[in-house]
Protein backbone atom coordinates (compact mmCIF):
# COMPACT_ATOMS: atom_id res chain seq x y z
CA UNK A 1 0.00 0.00 0.00
CA UNK A 2 1.80 3.34 -0.89
CA UNK A 3 -1.10 5.48 -2.10
CA UNK A 4 -2.74 9.34 -1.24
CA UNK A 5 -6.18 9.05 0.47
CA UNK A 6 -8.56 10.15 -1.88
CA UNK A 7 -12.02 11.88 -1.03
CA UNK A 8 -13.67 8.74 -1.73
CA UNK A 9 -11.49 6.63 0.18
CA UNK A 10 -12.18 9.35 3.05
CA UNK A 11 -16.21 8.96 2.96
CA UNK A 12 -15.84 5.50 3.13
CA UNK A 13 -13.66 5.26 6.29
CA UNK A 14 -16.60 7.55 7.26
CA UNK A 15 -19.49 5.30 6.19
CA UNK A 16 -18.04 2.37 7.95
CA UNK A 17 -18.13 4.57 10.76
CA UNK A 18 -14.36 3.57 12.07
CA UNK A 19 -14.28 7.22 12.84
CA UNK A 20 -16.75 9.88 12.75
CA UNK A 21 -17.02 13.56 10.25
CA UNK A 22 -14.65 16.57 12.32
CA UNK A 23 -12.99 19.96 11.17
CA UNK A 24 -12.05 18.60 8.00
CA UNK A 25 -8.78 18.73 9.00
CA UNK A 26 -5.57 16.21 7.15
CA UNK A 27 -5.23 14.80 10.91
CA UNK A 28 -8.94 13.31 10.77
CA UNK A 29 -8.28 12.25 7.66
CA UNK A 30 -5.69 10.63 8.63
CA UNK A 31 -6.93 9.58 11.89
CA UNK A 32 -10.10 7.58 9.94
CA UNK A 33 -7.22 5.92 7.68
CA UNK A 34 -5.56 4.59 10.73
CA UNK A 35 -9.47 3.52 12.58
CA UNK A 36 -10.39 1.83 9.20
CA UNK A 37 -7.66 -0.35 8.77
CA UNK A 38 -7.86 -1.28 12.28
CA UNK A 39 -11.29 -1.05 12.51
CA UNK A 40 -12.03 -4.74 13.27
CA UNK A 41 -9.10 -5.45 15.45
CA UNK A 42 -9.14 -7.34 19.17
CA UNK A 43 -6.79 -8.07 21.19
CA UNK A 44 -3.66 -7.21 19.32
CA UNK A 45 -0.99 -5.60 20.59
CA UNK A 46 -0.49 -2.38 18.83
CA UNK A 47 2.50 0.41 19.03
CA UNK A 48 2.33 3.66 17.73
CA UNK A 49 5.29 5.53 16.79
CA UNK A 50 5.11 9.01 17.72
CA UNK A 51 1.62 9.29 18.70
CA UNK A 52 2.42 12.45 21.16
CA UNK A 53 -1.16 12.83 22.88
CA UNK A 54 -2.68 9.83 20.60
CA UNK A 55 -6.15 10.54 19.27
CA UNK A 56 -6.68 6.82 18.17
CA UNK A 57 -4.91 5.01 20.81
CA UNK A 58 -7.61 5.60 23.56
CA UNK A 59 -10.10 3.94 21.38
CA UNK A 60 -7.57 0.93 20.17
CA UNK A 61 -6.92 0.41 23.83
CA UNK A 62 -10.37 -0.11 24.54
CA UNK A 63 -9.78 -3.71 23.40
CA UNK A 64 -6.17 -3.97 22.72
CA UNK A 65 -2.91 -3.61 24.61
CA UNK A 66 -1.66 -0.66 22.96
CA UNK A 67 1.78 1.60 23.79
CA UNK A 68 2.94 4.49 22.28
CA UNK A 69 6.96 5.34 21.96
CA UNK A 70 7.53 8.79 21.77
CA UNK A 71 10.12 11.25 23.50
CA UNK A 72 7.50 14.24 24.23
CA UNK A 73 10.54 16.54 22.95
CA UNK A 74 8.17 18.62 21.25
CA UNK A 75 9.62 17.43 17.74
CA UNK A 76 7.42 18.83 14.97
CA UNK A 77 5.08 20.84 17.37
CA UNK A 78 4.29 17.40 19.40
CA UNK A 79 3.64 17.61 23.19
CA UNK A 80 6.26 17.89 25.70
CA UNK A 81 4.08 16.16 28.34
CA UNK A 82 2.39 12.85 28.23
CA UNK A 83 -1.40 12.84 29.28
CA UNK A 84 -1.99 10.26 32.54
CA UNK A 85 -4.61 7.76 33.36
CA UNK A 86 -5.67 6.68 29.41
CA UNK A 87 -4.38 3.07 29.74
CA UNK A 88 -1.30 2.96 27.53
CA UNK A 89 2.07 2.32 27.93
CA UNK A 90 4.38 4.97 27.38
CA UNK A 91 8.12 4.78 25.84
CA UNK A 92 9.76 7.78 25.92
CA UNK A 93 12.21 6.81 23.37
CA UNK A 94 12.55 7.30 19.33
CA UNK A 95 11.63 4.42 17.06
CA UNK A 96 15.25 3.29 15.95
CA UNK A 97 17.43 3.27 18.97
CA UNK A 98 16.63 -0.56 19.37
CA UNK A 99 15.03 0.08 22.86
CA UNK A 100 15.35 -3.16 24.86
CA UNK A 101 12.29 -1.88 26.63
CA UNK A 102 10.32 -2.27 23.34
CA UNK A 103 10.35 -6.26 22.87
CA UNK A 104 11.11 -7.64 19.33
CA UNK A 105 8.00 -10.09 17.34
CA UNK A 106 5.55 -8.77 19.74
CA UNK A 107 3.48 -6.79 18.39
CA UNK A 108 0.60 -7.35 15.44
CA UNK A 109 0.58 -3.67 14.26
CA UNK A 110 2.80 -0.86 14.46
CA UNK A 111 0.75 2.65 13.43
CA UNK A 112 1.96 6.10 13.09
CA UNK A 113 -0.15 9.59 12.37
CA UNK A 114 1.85 12.31 11.36
CA UNK A 115 5.51 11.82 12.53
CA UNK A 116 7.19 9.64 9.42
CA UNK A 117 7.99 13.03 7.73
CA UNK A 118 9.50 14.51 10.81
CA UNK A 119 12.27 11.47 11.02
CA UNK A 120 15.65 12.84 9.69
CA UNK A 121 16.88 10.86 6.26
CA UNK A 122 19.57 9.85 8.48
CA UNK A 123 17.38 8.23 10.82
CA UNK A 124 15.18 6.75 8.71
CA UNK A 125 16.69 3.14 7.83
CA UNK A 126 16.98 2.94 11.46
CA UNK A 127 13.26 3.37 12.07
CA UNK A 128 11.72 1.29 9.56
CA UNK A 129 14.42 -1.56 10.67
CA UNK A 130 13.64 -1.23 14.50
CA UNK A 131 9.70 -1.09 13.02
CA UNK A 132 9.85 -3.99 11.22
CA UNK A 133 12.18 -5.28 14.74
CA UNK A 134 9.18 -4.89 16.77
CA UNK A 135 6.43 -6.81 14.93
CA UNK A 136 5.36 -10.27 15.25
CA UNK A 137 5.66 -12.70 11.74
CA UNK A 138 3.01 -11.64 9.27
CA UNK A 139 2.69 -7.95 11.43
CA UNK A 140 1.39 -5.22 9.39
CA UNK A 141 2.29 -1.58 9.58
CA UNK A 142 0.63 1.59 8.51
CA UNK A 143 1.84 4.79 8.58
CA UNK A 144 -0.14 8.57 7.49
CA UNK A 145 1.82 10.66 6.09
CA UNK A 146 1.60 14.69 5.29
CA UNK A 147 2.45 15.35 2.22
CA UNK A 148 2.62 18.42 -0.20
CA UNK A 149 1.74 18.39 -3.86
CA UNK A 150 2.24 20.61 -6.54
CA UNK A 151 -0.22 21.04 -9.72
CA UNK A 152 3.18 20.61 -11.25
CA UNK A 153 6.48 19.07 -9.21
CA UNK A 154 8.66 21.73 -11.14
CA UNK A 155 7.04 24.75 -10.12
CA UNK A 156 8.61 25.24 -6.89
CA UNK A 157 12.15 24.04 -5.39
CA UNK A 158 9.74 21.56 -2.93
CA UNK A 159 8.87 19.75 -5.92
CA UNK A 160 12.29 17.91 -5.48
CA UNK A 161 12.18 17.51 -2.05
CA UNK A 162 8.71 15.84 -2.22
CA UNK A 163 10.70 13.84 -4.79
CA UNK A 164 13.46 12.82 -3.05
CA UNK A 165 11.62 11.76 0.29
CA UNK A 166 8.89 9.86 -1.74
CA UNK A 167 11.27 8.10 -3.31
CA UNK A 168 12.50 7.03 0.14
CA UNK A 169 9.57 5.50 1.59
CA UNK A 170 8.99 3.76 -1.50
CA UNK A 171 12.16 2.03 -0.54
CA UNK A 172 11.20 0.81 3.19
CA UNK A 173 10.99 -3.12 1.80
CA UNK A 174 14.64 -2.43 0.73
CA UNK A 175 15.99 -0.72 3.86
CA UNK A 176 14.67 -3.58 5.43
CA UNK A 177 16.39 -6.23 3.04
CA UNK A 178 13.23 -7.95 2.39
CA UNK A 179 11.56 -8.69 5.91
CA UNK A 180 8.49 -6.57 4.88
CA UNK A 181 6.09 -6.31 1.85
CA UNK A 182 3.59 -4.22 0.53
CA UNK A 183 0.23 -5.22 1.72
CA UNK A 184 -0.90 -3.87 -1.57
CA UNK A 185 1.44 -2.62 -4.39
CA UNK A 186 2.24 1.30 -4.57
CA UNK A 187 -0.26 2.97 -6.67
CA UNK A 188 1.46 6.23 -6.73
CA UNK A 189 5.48 6.72 -7.32
CA UNK A 190 7.98 10.31 -7.00
CA UNK A 191 6.02 11.67 -10.03
CA UNK A 192 3.11 12.07 -8.50
CA UNK A 193 1.47 15.57 -8.42
CA UNK A 194 -2.03 17.08 -6.76
CA UNK A 195 -5.44 15.77 -8.18
CA UNK A 196 -8.87 16.91 -7.65
CA UNK A 197 -9.97 13.73 -6.22
CA UNK A 198 -7.24 14.00 -3.41
CA UNK A 199 -8.61 13.98 0.24
CA UNK A 200 -6.82 17.65 1.37
CA UNK A 201 -6.60 19.98 4.31
CA UNK A 202 -8.84 22.72 4.76
CA UNK A 203 -7.49 26.15 4.14
CA UNK A 204 -8.15 27.47 7.29
CA UNK A 205 -6.37 24.84 8.83
CA UNK A 206 -2.97 25.69 6.55
CA UNK A 207 -3.22 29.37 7.73
CA UNK A 208 -3.20 28.26 11.56
CA UNK A 209 0.35 26.18 10.27
CA UNK A 210 1.24 29.43 8.73
CA UNK A 211 1.59 30.98 12.29
CA UNK A 212 3.72 27.68 14.03
CA UNK A 213 5.77 27.03 10.85
CA UNK A 214 6.11 30.09 8.66
CA UNK A 215 9.08 28.81 6.65
CA UNK A 216 6.51 26.77 4.31
CA UNK A 217 3.64 29.63 3.56
CA UNK A 218 5.11 30.01 -0.02
CA UNK A 219 4.75 26.29 -0.28
CA UNK A 220 1.12 26.03 0.91
CA UNK A 221 -0.16 28.91 -1.03
CA UNK A 222 0.74 26.84 -4.44
CA UNK A 223 0.13 23.33 -3.19
CA UNK A 224 -2.39 21.04 -1.45
CA UNK A 225 -1.83 19.16 1.97
CA UNK A 226 -2.40 15.52 1.26
CA UNK A 227 -1.96 11.98 3.43
CA UNK A 228 0.04 9.31 1.86
CA UNK A 229 -0.97 5.82 2.94
CA UNK A 230 2.02 3.56 3.40
CA UNK A 231 1.11 -0.09 4.81
CA UNK A 232 3.57 -3.26 4.52
CA UNK A 233 3.44 -6.76 5.96
CA UNK A 234 6.49 -8.42 7.68
CA UNK A 235 7.53 -11.65 6.56
CA UNK A 236 6.22 -14.71 7.48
Amino acid sequence: MFRVTTKKDYWHYLDSCAAKPNRGRLKDVQDAFILYVLREVENKHILELGGGNSRVLPLLAERNECWNIDKFEGLGGGPIKAQKGRGIRIIREYMGSFSDEVPSQYFDYVISISAVEHVHREFFSATMRDCTRVLKSGGLMFHAIDLYLLDDINQHPHGTRVRSKLRLYRSVPEIVEGACEWIEPPVVDENVTARASFAVNSVDELYEWNASAPGLMDVRAIAVSCNLEVGLRKAL
